[in-house]
């Protein structure tokens, strides 16, 4: 993923995502690569 502008609450991405990918937007500090991750249902989650 390419990072473009950040703008406090919101950060431009530039390119490295799909339409379909799904994109963890507040992830906690121990989050790591390859670790497991439960989806949410909630609709709010979804845009």
């Amino acid at each position: 993923m390419k990072l473009g502008r950040d703008f406090g609450q919101t950060v431009e991405i530039l390119s490295g995502v799909a339409p379909a990918d799904r994109v963890i937007l507040n992830p906690s500090d121990s989050l790591a690569d390859g670790a497991r991750v439960r989806l949410s249902n909630d609709e709010k989650t979804r845009r």
